[in-house]
């Protein structure tokens, strides 16, 4: 629904320069199209570049982690040729002992660096148990928002093991050591 909401934005502006065209000014108007046609275009072939050289995966640090604390999950994004590539909305969902600073874990990047970026994700491991992190899907979009594209190869799963916080007792006796 989204990109036909831009279909219809990129043809209304396109209906206007063709008007700025005939009632004001025949040079300045051509401009204006020709300018968004070039747009379009490079839009369309970063695109189609993009689906084919950007690569998206999970990583961590650790994969032994305590009840309570919080931990980084690193998305990292390659991509195999310098240009930028296209925008990246990567979808990450959680089991529920696991939370992140915000409900929905989605993010929509543009992967510039030279080699490729990496983003960090906070989340909170809440209840003790195995936990998983995964990429529920990416989405490729170009700049105008027309069109889209899911990708079919995701990430494996990471595997997370919260450990219960164990209070140190001390010098106790040794019923207490063994109930602790």
């Amino acid at each position: 629904m989204e990109s036909l909401k831009n279909y219809f934005n990129f043809f209304l502006c396109i209906v206007i320069a063709i008007i700025l065209t005939y009632y004001i000014s025949g040079s300045g108007g051509i401009f204006i199209f020709m300018l968004l046609c070039l747009a379009h275009l490079f839009s369309l072939g970063m695109f189609l570049i993009s689906m084919k050289s950007v690569s998206v995966g999970i990583d961590m640090m650790s994969s032994i982690i305590n009840k309570g604390d919080d931990f980084t999950v690193q998305l990292n994004l390659g991509k195999k040729l310098i240009l930028p590539s296209c925008f990246i909305e990567v979808k990450i969902n959680v089991t529920p002992n696991i939370s992140g600073e915000r409900e929905e874990l989605r993010y929509r990047v543009i992967c510039s660096g030279l080699h490729g970026d990496t983003v960090d994700i906070p989340l909170k491991a809440e209840l003790c148990g195995g936990g998983e992190i995964w990429v529920e899907e990416i989405v490729l979009s170009d700049y105008l928002g027309m069109l889209t594209h899911r990708m079919k190869k995701l990430p494996e799963k990471r595997v997370v093991k919260i450990l219960p916080r164990i209070p140190d007792t001390g010098s106790q006796t040794e019923v207490l050591r063994s109930v602790s």
